[in-house]
């Protein structure tokens, strides 16, 4: 699995920090100059910390919590943001954030929750994001429906959508679309790929033979996995569900060879595929024998003609007198 570039991820880490810095103390100097009245906080709104909710006007149902949380919003409602600078420029409905700088340039996204420092940092418009962890999907900025649990999950995916990362740098560098990855780092590799599944902690989703390669499934210890006995074959239908069973369209259940027979049979055939393709060797070999063989001999009848030539000689012809 290739490891994050974490110097790159602390300058990037470094320069969220200081972004964030710098907005709430030029917020905070703007509230000191002009030192706008409280908000009423009417509506069933609620607010606690410096700058928080300061903006309100008839939004409702909002609680604000840390400095300069919710620190823009006016209208919109049913917003949760708790922490520094949390949900600190949105202006949108049903967004819930916890964590310094979560949510952090959401203007106009709605139904996001983000939960770690600086989860969903950079989201603007997105929609219906989940992001759980430090800096998950903080890259994000009009990406939708994508579901991030772990630290820097998704990270660096800007307008994807649909994808679902689970575990700690999972699907660390996506910009795809409906792609799943369930472990510490799984698809890692996948950058644009669309529909790739990637199971199993360091499964990067990409295959070393073909790249990435879309609507492909990669799970981990499967191959070169040895088990103790055959119980029963696993089979895949045309919907991709896997199962040991099998039903006819009617949902009636196909009885199905056991285990060993199956094998047995795949064995035999297996068998009489390696004899057919001796055989077609065989039968290739000699004909390539037969084709010399015929070249040979035009070579020597050419040889034997242009000798009948050169002595000015033709073939006689004895005739039968009987």
């Amino acid at each position: 699995m290739k490891t994050p570039n974490l110097s790159r991820n602390c300058i990037h880490c470094s320069l969220v920090a200081s972004l964030l810095v710098a907005c709430l103390v030029l917020c905070s100097v703007a509230q000191a100059v002009e030192t706008p009245a409280a908000p009423s906080l009417a509506g069933g709104n609620t607010a606690t910390g410096d700058g928080a909710l300061s903006s309100l006007t008839t939004g409702f149902y909002n609680s604000a919590f840390g400095f300069d949380a919710l620190l823009v919003n006016t209208d919109a409602s049913f917003n949760t943001g708790i922490g520094a600078g949390a949900l600190l420029l949105n202006n949108a409905n049903n967004n819930t954030a916890v964590g310094a700088g979560a949510l952090l340039s959401n203007a106009n996204g709605e139904n996001n929750n983000a939960v770690g420092a600086f989860a969903l940092f950079n989201n603007v418009s997105g929609n219906a994001n989940n992001a759980y962890g430090r800096e998950a999907l903080g890259s994000n900025v009009d990406g939708g429906g994508n579901n991030a649990f772990g630290k820097w999950a998704l990270l660096e995916n800007v307008s994807g959508g649909g994808n679902t990362a689970i575990g700690d740098d999972a699907l660390f560098n996506c910009n795809g679309n409906q792609n799943v990855a369930v472990g510490h780092g799984a698809g890692f590799l996948v950058t644009t790929g669309n529909n790739i599944i990637a199971i199993g902690a360091g499964v990067n989703g990409v295959s070393t033979q073909f790249g990435e390669v879309d609507d492909s499934c990669y799970i981990g210890n499967i191959y070169g996995a040895v088990i103790s006995d055959i119980a029963a074959f696993v089979f895949v239908d045309a919907d991709g569900k896997l199962g040991t069973g099998a039903v006819d369209a009617h949902g009636n259940k196909v009885t199905l060879p056991s285990p060993q027979a199956m094998l047995n049979e795949f064995l035999k055939e297996h068998r009489k595929n390696e004899e057919q393709q001796a055989t077609i060797a065989q039968l290739k070999s000699g004909m390539e024998a037969l084709t010399a063989t015929v070249k040979e001999q035009a070579v020597q009848i050419q040889k034997v003609s242009a000798q009948l030539e050169a002595t000015g000689s033709a073939p006689q012809v004895v005739a039968n007198d009987q």
